[in-house]
């Protein structure tokens, strides 16, 4: 067993590749697999690489994180360049599937149909919001309505994906579970849509309003508080 640089444990197979004088840096391809034995991840490296945890992403920490920090790193094949390594990362993706972690796996699958629909949804909702930015100085009243109105539609094209976050990228097994998790927790929604409705509240002084949407909004997309820019919403109408 190996301590990972973060505490984490790790087994390893194989070495990593080495410098070669005549073509340059040489790469390998690895495998994380959980105490299962389920392969979760599959990636191409340099030096320590496979064995590194900084720079992981959130969904990949917490698979590990799932498992007590246990894990294996397997080296698939060493001494390649990296267009060979490249290739074998690919076709391994292909292999894992959805059982895989990676942010970017283009073998995937989604529903795809659904996807289309939510981006068209979502397009002409961002273009309705655009016009109605440009009425607020006259109407803002009516900018409320409009806005409330968006703001219904963004949180109904949404649901699908809060509801079943593999839906659009089939993730499976325990990745399928940890991504659900992950995505879940970190939702934030169009909060845009809340930012322009809540400077029209406030023109209006209708701050108890602001209190209840921000509040309800919060339900929904948990993840928007983590938002720097998100905090001045709450401000508005004095949310604690």
């Amino acid at each position: 067993m190996q301590q990972g640089v973060s505490g984490l444990t790790s087994t390893h197979v194989g070495q990593p590749g080495s410098r070669d004088r005549d073509s340059g840096e040489r790469y390998y391809v690895y495998l994380h697999r959980d105490p299962n034995g389920d392969v979760f991840y599959v990636g191409k490296g340099t030096k320590d690489r496979a064995w590194r945890e900084s720079g992981r992403h959130e969904v990949w920490c917490r698979y590990v994180e799932h498992f007590d920090g246990q894990y294996e790193v397997e080296i698939v094949q060493d001494d390649l360049n990296e267009g060979s390594a490249e290739s074998l990362e690919d076709d391994l993706m292909r292999e894992y599937g959805g059982q895989l972690i990676n942010w970017f796996n283009f073998h995937r699958t989604g529903d795809w149909a659904a996807y289309e629909e939510y981006w068209s949804r979502r397009t002409a909702n961002t273009e309705y919001v655009k016009e109605t930015k440009t009425m607020e100085a006259a109407d803002p009243e009516e900018c409320v309505r409009r806005y409330r109105k968006a703001l219904a539609e963004m949180i109904d094209y949404e649901k699908a994906a809060l509801d079943d976050p593999t839906r659009y990228e089939n993730y499976t097994g325990t990745a399928g579970d940890v991504y659900s998790s992950w995505f879940r927790d970190n939702a934030c929604g169009d909060w845009l849509i809340l930012d322009r409705l809540t400077l029209c509240l406030k023109k209006l002084g209708r701050e108890a309003e602001i209190r209840s949407l921000v509040r309800r909004y919060l339900e929904v997309f948990p993840g928007a508080l983590a938002l720097s820019s998100f905090s001045r919403i709450p401000k508005r109408g004095r949310v604690k």
